[in-house]
């Protein structure tokens, strides 16, 4: 490659080489380093390059393009590359478990809120029969089997001029000596003055002397 001393007379000589070979472009002459300018070109295609190298300083080269990478597939993870999954907890580890976790502290609205949803269901199981005017459930089974042995032996003496023993037995299902050992026993320590009032037929009366 041949310098010229005269920067003028390398830029011809570029211009020259332009016209001659397709694809350079002239560009600035480039400083020789012993002193003088080599004429500089721009090359498009690396065959106009390769052509002109023996003659210029090529400035700039094409980048070839490498070709693209084809596509990998995502490989799915191996069973053995996934974190093994916790084992459920049980027995005593589950109950240790559960009593590391801190209580939750209800606010005073809340508290209030579970207050008032209880009051209003109690007064609802009150208009349905499920509790008593004082708010004490009531037993099914026992509403069921009717007034207690003890309320009706009650409500038959206490009538005016009493009952009959065979009235009351009939009523309760009793035997006589089952009868007479409640009435002397149970019915008079609960304070209900009940006694027997001798003639036949026999009867019961409340207080009577």
């Amino acid at each position: 490659m041949k310098a010229h001393t005269v920067k003028s007379n390398a830029k011809r000589a570029a211009r020259k080489l332009a016209d001659r070979i397709p694809g350079l472009t002239p560009a600035e002459p480039w400083e020789a380093e012993g002193g003088g300018w080599w004429p500089a070109v721009d090359a498009e295609t690396a065959e106009a390059a390769d052509a002109a190298r023996a003659e210029a300083y090529v400035r700039a080269e094409p980048v070839v393009a490498l070709p693209k990478p084809a596509p990998v597939a995502p490989t799915k993870p191996k069973p053995t590359d996934l974190p093994a999954k916790p084992k459920p907890l049980a027995g005593a580890d589950l109950m240790s478990a559960v009593r590391a976790i801190p209580p939750t502290r209800s606010s005073a609205e809340e508290i209030e809120a579970r207050r008032a949803e209880r009051r209003a269901r109690v007064e609802e199981e009150k208009a349905t029969g499920k509790r008593d005017r004082f708010g004490n459930k009531v037993d099914p089974e026992k509403v069921a089997r009717g007034p207690s042995r003890a309320a009706i032996i009650v409500a038959l003496v206490s009538r005016p001029g009493g009952a009959l023993v065979d009235d009351i037995l009939t009523a309760t299902g009793w035997q006589r000596h089952t009868l007479r050992g409640y009435i002397a026993g149970t019915l008079r320590k609960r304070g209900h003055d009940i006694r027997s009032v001798k003639g036949k037929p026999a009867r019961y009366m409340m207080g009577a002397a």
